[in-house]
């Protein structure tokens, strides 16, 4: 079913509507479009959809690989790699490695205070060190499998449950399975799904190349969204002292000019507003303590 997106659909769209969940959850900014897609699925009589949360995770090659490779004895080929992730990306091999090394420095964003890094737990080693040890999909995994949990309490809102296999214990136990050499290279994408399911998967499917990007939507959204985004900074995470509104705004600004954006580092924080304002607005939950033998029924805690 092919699902005929508007402009009230983009990103950043109906973000007073995300309901509430345990944590913030990773579909919030782009909220109104997965809530377009429940209701649909809803009204056609399903009540599962499948969703490929963790996929890219466990399966996705990158140029992080051929330092992987390259570490784990395989040189040749990571150097192989190296050059064709840099013609990929229209650049040189060295600025290519100097960019995947920089982004894994962990280095906090700017905007926050230092009573939110005072509040933040530590993480142990470098985070350069975890991408690329012999557990990187593990990590990636953990994460992704702990906040899913916020995407199906969103979905629930709507009658679907979501199930997502690629977080399936049986499914990453083979996923890992495949040695490192044979998870993919800039010449070969997915092979782990490609070479295994080739009398499941269309044809179309099976001859991709590339991943599809949503950027253009992001950018889209928050230009038509800005006003509304920006207003929302001077909320709970500004009046707890944990961001600098007017450095999240400034980095608004910069992503909506359309210019290459790491949105994984400023999208959180609006979705942590979101999730924030939402939590607060809706009565709190009754909890009951069970009945144990001997003991009368007591009122909601």
């Amino acid at each position: 079913m092919l699902l005929p997106l508007s402009e009230q659909e983009l990103p950043y769209s109906s973000l007073g509507c995300v309901p509430p969940t345990d944590e913030p959850a990773p579909t919030t900014i782009t909220a109104a479009r997965h809530r377009f897609a429940y209701e649909r699925i809803s009204a056609a009589g399903s009540t599962v959809h499948m969703t490929g949360d963790g996929g890219d995770a466990l399966l996705m090659q990158s140029p992080d690989l051929a330092i992987r490779l390259a570490l784990h004895g395989h040189p040749l080929r990571a150097l192989r790699d190296v050059h064709g992730w840099a013609k990929l990306d229209r650049t040189s091999p060295a600025r290519l490695l100097s960019r995947v090394l920089r982004v894994r420095v962990d280095t906090p964003p700017h905007w926050l205070t230092p009573k939110a890094l005072g509040l933040a737990s530590p993480r142990p080693g470098p985070r350069a060190l975890r991408y690329v040890g012999r557990d990187a999909e593990m990590v990636a995994i953990r994460e992704i499998g702990r906040t899913a949990y916020a995407d199906v309490q969103f979905a629930s809102r709507f009658g679907v449950r979501l199930e997502a296999p690629f977080l399936d214990r049986a499914v990453v136990e083979a996923g890992l399975a495949f040695r490192l050499r044979d998870r993919g290279s800039p010449w070969s994408y997915k092979p782990q799904l490609t070479r295994t399911m080739t009398d499941v998967l269309p044809h179309t499917v099976l001859e991709r190349r590339t991943k599809g990007g949503t950027d253009a939507d992001h950018h889209l959204g928050l230009r038509i969204r800005l006003h509304e985004v920006s207003a929302l900074l001077d909320g709970w995470l500004a009046g707890h002292g944990l961001i600098d509104p007017q450095a999240v705004r400034a980095e608004l600004r910069a992503a909506e000019s359309g210019k290459e954006y790491a949105w994984g580092a400023l999208e959180p924080v609006i979705a942590a507003e979101v999730w924030s304002r939402t939590v607060t607005a809706y009565s709190p939950p009754q909890w009951l303590r069970p009945l144990q033998p001997g003991m009368e029924a007591e009122e909601p805690a």
